[in-house]
């Protein structure tokens, strides 16, 4: 059904046939043949204007279809989601008039908001809606889910929406009046009413030139906001980017006055941004049209880098700028980057005469990456005649994502694509298994490229032949993949997540029952309890008719992690909590070798190495005087779980040792 080529950096087209798992190729995993199509209704223009990926790695699609906002959620396998709105469809219609969704964004807590414009009273308005995670309208926000807001022209709508992190909601596109229009920004609170503490009653506008447009907005990690898209005069339009101050002022301390104007080429024509991202470097990246010519129907690719502080980035492109002619009109509408810096554009371009999506890659400071589909580009053709891609998209595992627009001049359909980076990548993740712990583990396996493949977590600083890193702290890793040929692929970040802090335990006696009782703060389901040292357990945390006698307390959760180690004396002069010998084991989780590093510690001290079932399976001894430090080999102990006690012949210490091959 559909045709996957490429474009040489040469602009002639090469007709290839691509391996399973070769870089730029359509991902087969993703709707069967890689690309999934939405017909809303015969010979109706379903239109995509803006997507976002949800943590799950669910897509959402959003645009306008017989006069209603649109979302359409994907499965990660590309069919629709059935737990969303009517089997995977949400139409929402705001007064029963002509509605258009234009973008959207994914709250932390599942629920999504979209931005794009309703008529009312004959004028076109801002309008929000949010869902919640099932696609009902969320009744806590506005009026039944919505916002509208009339900033007095007759013509105003959002291009863009995106959240601060106090969950404050931010639309920005376009306010027109007659010939005229400026930026246009509405700051909303999380329960839809405008920020009166922002701009003028919550809206702010910028005049540029005689025509101002927003495109894309970001806001930076000290809450600055940037606005992207173009400023022009008799329709000759040049790159416009606008910083704004959290409160909505314009930030004097980027380019002039808070606003920075760039004329890609000064050939007469015209350029425009239509997308943005902020780079961990603090620079801003553009991307869009440049030398677009309404007269001829031409137009050239463009992207442009900002520093901090408004100025072009010398070390990008040529000055800062950086102009890609893929053929006579080529439409960007969408830039991303992947994990390692490199960057994607998206939208489409008439290759051979017809419309195509355009899907290509370039270096992190600009030109075409050659090992990137075919010198770096790649179009996919439909079998209909109108074919526009409005979103690109990068999963955690490195495969790429285009959302846009296929059909005929009277039948437009929603459209989805995946393709893959550079390899077939999938992953699992085993968190932290106790807390405190570096125990996490991460597993890649990868197809394509000329194996064998060599692995890395440090951003291929150092790469190793196995695919399972073990140890691991919690955080964010990226993972690199290196084939024999020297081809990379990047994916991520991949998170190790951390167990929660272990609940208080407190253990109280009473003498005259010699009674021992573990108290452990909120649930103590699945916890098993000790007053041997570990030896044996039990689900009871009460132990009774005690002997006079020191007792070594372990509580384990039902990972087997060790909460809590209590050394306690009972005798007839009552009850006393005694110090608990503090030592260290590495690496834990390890093959075995481990070792033991005593605190405070000069005497030779007894070690136990006991089972999950309490059987004893190693006895050994150390010394307190090497040091503080000794070697232990368990490496002849079967794969699993293990306890570690010691005694110096007053205190006890407890640690669980994990025993991996």
């Amino acid at each position: 059904m559909t045709k996957t080529t490429v474009l040489s950096i040469f602009l002639l087209l090469v007709n290839i046939t691509f391996a399973l798992s070769q870089s730029g190729t359509l991902d087969t995993s993703f709707s069967e043949d890689g690309i999934a199509i939405q017909d809303l209704g015969t010979n109706s223009f379903d239109l995509v204007y803006g997507s976002a990926l949800q943590k799950d790695g669910k897509i959402v699609v959003v645009g306008a279809s017989a006069g209603n906002f649109i979302a359409i959620r994907y499965l990660p396998e590309g069919n629709p989601d059935s737990t969303f709105g009517n089997s995977g469809i949400v139409i929402a219609d705001y007064n029963g008039l002509d509605d258009r969704c234009h973008a959207v964004t994914i709250q932390p807590d599942g629920k999504i908001i979209l931005a794009g414009e309703t008529r009312i009273a004959g004028q076109q308005d801002f309008a929000v809606l949010r869902l919640q995670p099932d696609g009902r309208p969320d009744s806590s926000f506005g009026v039944n889910g919505w916002a509208t807001t009339d900033l007095g022209t007759t013509y105003e709508f959002p291009n863009c929406v995106t959240l601060q992190r106090d969950g404050r909601i931010l639309a920005a596109g376009r306010k027109e009046n007659g010939f005229h229009s400026d930026f246009a920004m509405v700051r909303y609170q999380t329960n839809g009413q405008l920020d009166t503490l922002f701009g003028e009653h919550g809206i702010v506008t910028t005049n540029l030139r005689e025509e101002d447009e927003a495109f894309s907005i970001a806001v930076q990690p000290d809450n600055l906001i940037v606005l992207a898209g173009f400023a022009s005069i008799s329709a000759m339009g040049d790159f416009a980017v606008v910083r704004y101050n959290p409160d909505g002022t314009p930030d004097k301390l980027f380019g002039d006055g808070g606003k920075v104007l760039t004329d890609m080429d000064g050939v007469g024509a015209s350029d425009f941004i239509r997308s943005m991202v902020l780079m961990p470097n603090g620079k801003i990246l553009v991307a869009g049209n440049a030398n677009n010519n309404n007269i001829d129907f031409s137009s050239d690719a463009g992207m442009a880098r900002y520093d901090k502080h408004g100025d072009l980035d010398p070390t990008f492109g040529i000055g800062g700028k950086y102009i890609i002619p893929f053929g006579s009109k080529t439409d960007i509408n969408s830039v991303a980057l992947q994990a390692d810096g490199k960057i994607l554009l998206g939208g489409n371009s008439d290759v051979m005469g017809d419309n195509r999506w355009l899907l290509a890659r370039f270096l992190p400071d600009a030109g075409l990456d050659t090992t990137f589909g075919d010198m770096g580009i790649i179009t996919t053709d439909f079998p209909d005649t109108r074919e526009f891609v409005d979103n690109v998209l990068v999963q955690t595992d490195g495969r790429i994502i285009l959302a846009g627009t296929e059909g005929t001049s009277t039948n437009l359909d929603f459209a989805v694509a995946r393709y893959i980076a550079d390899f077939a990548i999938t992953y699992s993740v085993q968190g932290i298994i106790c807390y405190g712990t570096n125990d996490g583990t991460i597993t890649v396996n990868a197809e394509g490229g000329v194996a064998p493949y060599e692995y890395s977590i440090t951003g291929g600083a150092s790469y190793q032949a196995a695919n399972t890193f073990t140890d691991l702290a919690p955080g964010s890793y990226i993972i690199t993949i290196r084939d024999a040929n020297g081809q990379v692929g990047v994916m991520g970040p991949v998170e190790v997540k951390n167990r929660p802090a272990p609940p208080e335990v407190t253990v109280v006696s009473d003498a005259d029952s010699d009674m021992i009782e573990i108290i452990v703060d909120g649930t103590s389901d699945g916890f098993q309890y000790s007053n041997d040292g570990g030896t044996t357990f039990q689900a009871e945390s009460i132990f009774t008719n005690l002997d006079d006698g020191t007792y070594l307390v372990v509580v384990v959760d039902q990972n087997g992690c060790v909460l809590h180690t209590e050394q306690i004396l009972i005798s007839t002069l009552g009850i006393a909590s005694l110090n608990v010998l503090a030592f260290d084991l590495s690496p834990n989780p390890g093959d075995g070798l481990l070792t033991i590093e005593l605190a405070d510690v000069t005497s030779v001290i007894d070690v136990q190495v006991a089972d999950m079932a309490g059987r004893i399976v190693y006895t050994s001894q150390v010394d307190g005087n090497v040091n503080g430090k000794n070697k232990l080999d368990l490496r002849f102990l079967p794969e699993g779980n293990y306890f570690l006690r010691i005694n110096d012949g007053e205190k006890w210490g407890v640690r669980k040792v994990v025993v991996l091959r």
